[in-house]
């Protein structure tokens, strides 16, 4: 269908006259053009018509309709009886052991069904692929086909009417975008003249309806019956004759007659089309509107067409290689799919030998799918590459020279991204595969990034401790009531406690990760600040001028901007009121109210339980907030991995167990000496949750541990009053959970 005459008629005319040496300049181009030009030219044209006709036979293939597969299905059959029926038996029993280890042994119960349901549905599958193979991926191939050339249509014209006739169509685009225009070159010089019906010459048309009659009479063509005598020398001159008739351009009149032949290449007879072109007698001074162009198989045209001939090579090696690789490609996928059904015979019993097969299994249906569905997968992709074709072949403006450049320039782009263009379903699993694998590595990363942030926190961890260690040393050798930084304690000004300092250890260590934290926010709020405060005048008077250039689309945009400025300067601003209220300057001390609070609501989350045994229970400490005991800040505990996260409430409730015993110390001590504990009356009254009953720390804590004279150490001493005995001390710690994770006498 896509060659509009016979593949020979496609040859070069040359009329050039030799001498009688034999390398002289006639005899020199003659051996030219007939030793290098012509056979070079007819063999890209007998491989281009080759591959085309390749391109049509790999998309009308169908090895699996009703006709071709009655084979296939017998085939199927015998392996079937030969090797599917004798070892079935056999896989299913090695499935049933399977089944029972699994599910018995290992009590997977509800793995092992789901399995088994997924190994009787494959087998169950295959089976009946094999009996009844045209029915099944007869019917998918057939549906994939046609809609490759519904797909191809649509792709190609933007409708899927006659897909049929859009395929024979394209495919003769493609044979004369790629040999009839360059045969229009090398033959005339001239693409325009040749190929366009608007130059058809009159004279020239009038000699191709006599060179007709005559080859018809010659063929022994009735003028009523039309018919003719038999043999090959009669049919070729009767398809001459109808191609003369049917021409409607220069070009088609000479491709109508095998070419050097009397009636297209002899200046001697009038009747010839190259005697009517030249209208002398004399091929290298004709005259007329068609000189040129009968001049160019003579002399002056050699090595116009020696190099023209280079260029049309290039451009047409990487046709063909695109082209090529398609059609190649397409009939790999047909016979793979005929492969991949008469290896069904013995890939039915893989599903039955674990997950190994099942997983074989899965590998053969995606193979055999795909190879099924890439007809349609390419006809997609040759449709929009006939649509680039006849994109630039419409360029008729820029001239044949320009498009023949554009056209080879995507052919050879094409190709060689062929894999990015042509995404075969086995390129899609390779991608799913680098996809996945892209995926493990970044949750490799992630880990690693896990790892090394738990580890930078572990260093800032006891970088804050040796400062807190060098800072309690400190305190140790001033007066009792001072700060870390030298700075008076506050101190309580009224209660049984006045004269005290109010922050303990873990208080004022919260209290200065809060305050570190403020400060560094403070810094940034103002550097912010610094910013934005130039950037709101610019964008204010910007706003401005266009409201006065009239040019409100804008002022409108530029007022949304500074309106979004403005709510982040309020928001520093907040900020910084917010955060100097919070953060002592040098020389400041804390605030006794502060202070004070702070240590209540250590106490008070103290009194809850852990989080390891808040496992259905209301409360739970608000580790966010008691992040600076454990010399973290809010924000970098909610930062944190779930691992980190959890080794800071670890670390926090460590803190907070220490903080219980020495309460409960402090308060026992108390007692001995009969005085009112307040620290230990307000553990016990926050272990009471609002007006319950009094939860069981808050029993444990008021256990009378030890008595005003003493309490019995388990060999017949007495303890001191007010010293806690080894064997209650050892009891607390079992009931605080210290001993088993810490040990007795560790913080």
């Amino acid at each position: 269908m896509a060659a509009a005459a016979p593949t020979d008629n496609y040859g070069l005319d040359v009329h050039i006259d030799t001498g009688l040496l034999p390398l002289s300049g006639g005899n020199l181009l003659s051996t030219v053009q007939s030793m290098l030009v012509v056979p070079e030219w007819l063999g890209l044209v007998w491989l281009v018509h080759a591959l085309v006709v390749m391109l049509e036979w790999a998309f009308a293939l169908d090895i699996l309709e009703p006709g071709p597969s009655t084979g296939l299905a017998a085939g199927l059959a015998r392996a079937q009886a030969t090797l599917t029926a004798p070892l079935l038996a056999l896989a299913l029993s090695v499935a049933a052991v399977l089944v029972g280890y699994h599910g018995l042994v290992r009590r997977r119960v509800a793995e092992t069904l789901g399995e088994t349901v997924l190994m009787l549905a494959m087998v169950g599958a295959g089976l009946w692929l094999m009996l009844d193979p045209s029915g099944t991926v007869g019917a998918l191939s057939r549906w994939s086909d046609s809609a490759a050339l519904g797909t191809l249509a649509v792709a190609a014209q933007g409708s899927p009417a006659a897909p049929g006739r859009v395929l024979g169509s394209n495919l003769s685009g493609i044979f004369a975008a790629a040999i009839q225009s360059p045969w229009c070159y090398l033959e005339f010089g001239n693409v325009g003249w040749c190929r366009s019906a608007d130059a058809l010459d009159p004279t020239l048309r009038s000699a191709g309806e006599k060179i007709a009659a005559s080859e018809l009479a010659q063929a022994g063509c009735g003028e009523s019956t039309g018919a003719c005598r038999h043999g090959t020398t009669a049919a070729a001159l009767a398809t001459s004759a109808r191609l003369l008739r049917e021409a409607r351009t220069n070009g088609a009149l000479f491709l109508a007659l095998p070419p050097n032949g009397p009636a297209r290449n002899s200046i001697n007879d009038p009747r010839s089309l190259l005697r009517v072109l030249c209208r002398t007698s004399d091929a290298t001074s004709c005259t007329g509107p068609g000189a040129a162009e009968a001049q160019f198989r003579t002399n002056a045209g050699t090595w116009p067409r020696v190099t023209g001939l280079l260029l049309i090579s290039v451009g047409l090696l990487g046709m063909m290689l695109l082209f090529g690789y398609v059609a190649l490609r397409l009939l790999t996928a047909a016979v793979l799919s005929l492969a991949y059904l008469l290896l069904l015979p013995a890939v039915v019993l893989a599903p039955a030998l674990g997950e190994r097969g099942r997983a074989l299994f899965r590998a053969w249906a995606g193979r055999l799918f795909g190879a099924l569905l890439a007809k349609l997968v390419f006809a997609f992709l040759l449709g929009v590459l006939f649509a680039v074709m006849g994109v630039v072949q419409s360029l008729e403006a820029i001239g044949w020279w320009a498009q023949w450049l554009l056209l080879s320039a995507f052919w050879w782009a094409a190709f060689l991204r062929r894999h990015q263009l042509l995404a075969l379903p086995s390129d899609v699993i390779s991608d799913a595969r680098r996809a996945a694998s892209s995926r493990r590595v970044r949750a490799i990363r992630e880990t690693l990034d896990t790892t090394r942030q738990a580890g930078e926190w572990r260093e800032r961890l006891q970088d804050r401790k040796r400062r807190a260690r060098s800072a309690d040393a400190d305190r140790s050798l001033k007066p009792s009531g001072s700060h870390p930084s030298g700075a008076p304690f506050p101190e309580q000004r009224s209660g049984s406690h006045q004269g005290k300092p109010v922050a303990d250890s873990q208080t004022l260590r919260s209290l200065e990760v809060e305050d570190e934290v403020a400060l560094q926010e403070l810094g940034a709020a103002q550097a912010r600040l610094a910013k934005a405060a130039p950037r709101l005048e610019r964008i204010e008077k910007q706003r401005r001028a266009a409201e006065k250039g009239g040019d409100a689309r804008r002022a409108a945009r530029l007022g949304v901007r500074r309106d979004r400025l403005a709510l982040e300067v309020e928001a520093d601003e907040g900020v910084i009121t917010r955060t100097s209220l919070l953060t002592p300057g040098p020389g400041a001390t804390i605030s006794a109210d502060r202070a004070a609070e702070r240590s209540r609501f250590l106490d008070l989350q103290t009194a809850l339980p852990a989080a390891s045994a808040t496992r259905g229970a209301s409360g739970r400490r608000d580790y966010p907030a008691l992040a600076g005991v454990a010399y973290r800040s809010r924000a970098e505990y909610e930062r944190l991995a779930p691992g980190p996260q959890r080794a800071v409430r670890l670390e926090i409730d460590r803190e907070l167990a220490a903080r219980r015993s020495a309460i409960a110390s402090r308060s026992a001590g108390t007692s001995a000496r009969g005085e009112v504990a307040p620290l230990r009356a307000r553990l016990d009254d926050s272990a009471r949750p609002h007006g319950a009953e009094t939860s069981a720390i808050g029993r444990r804590a008021r256990v009378p541990l030890t008595g005003a004279t003493g309490s019995s150490l388990g060999d017949g001493r007495s303890a001191p009053a007010g010293e806690e005995s080894p064997v209650m001390k050892d009891a607390r710690a079992v009931a605080e959970g210290r001993k088993r994770q810490l040990g007795i006498g560790r913080p």
